[in-house]
């Protein structure tokens, strides 16, 4: 997330520790809904239209991945 450059917060919370919650706002992103850990690595973008889009990760690199595949998954099925 670091690389990205999360902005400020707008409405949530985050800065304490690395957890960001929240919705952000970034002059390169744009609006954003966050749900990271900040020093991790991936990090799964889900862009939406006509809404903010949405950043996760977790702490462990795998849960992060199995969600992905996950929602990959889900999408496929349907």
């Amino acid at each position: 997330m670091r690389d990205i450059g999360v902005g400020r917060r707008v409405n949530g919370y985050g800065g304490i520790s690395k957890a960001l919650k929240g919705h952000f706002r970034s002059d390169t992103l744009g609006d954003t809904v966050l749900f990271v850990q900040s020093g991790s690595a991936p990090t799964i973008w889900i862009e939406r239209i006509n809404r903010s889009d949405v950043y996760i990760s977790f702490q462990n690199s795998e849960e992060t991945e199995q969600l992905y595949h996950d929602i990959l998954a889900k999408y496929i099925d349907s």
